[in-house]
């Protein structure tokens, strides 16, 4: 779909939510991140992001973050974020969801980050889905 930056993809029936296959992120280094293309929102007041996702070998206090920039130049912005022990239990797949609003922005570009700390940490991805949302 329009994800770039994705560290590898996973075909095994264990690790998927639906479908073939999820998509791996691990740690909190360049392969942590599973990232949009710069999505068009000039007709949105507002987008949702729903997805689903497993964790591996998490450990207290790591987890995983939605973020989202509006520019090149701008600073990753926090959506949402699940830590482990308190929004989810490592192994069980788990709903992420987070909205925001355009805020008269054309464009914007979302990406989910795994909150680890080392490569054994893991972060399975699956349904991804950006939703538009018009204000009358």
């Amino acid at each position: 779909g329009n994800f770039v930056e994705k560290e590898c993809v996973t075909r095994s029936p264990k690790k998927r939510y639906s479908g073939s296959w999820s998509v791996r992120i691990r740690d909190d280094n360049g392969s942590g991140r599973l990232k949009t293309n710069w999505e068009d929102v000039s007709r949105y007041s507002a987008l949702k992001v729903n997805f689903w996702f497993l964790s591996k070998k998490l450990k207290k206090g790591e987890g995983v973050s939605l973020e989202f920039k509006c520019s090149d130049n701008a600073e990753w912005v926090l959506a949402a974020k699940w830590v482990i022990g308190k929004d989810f239990r490592d192994g069980i797949w788990t709903r992420g969801f987070g909205s925001i609003s355009t805020l008269g922005h054309s464009k914007v570009k979302f990406r989910i980050r795994c909150m680890g700390n080392n490569k054994k940490d893991s972060i399975f991805i699956d349904d991804v889905a950006l939703t538009g949302l018009v204000t009358e």
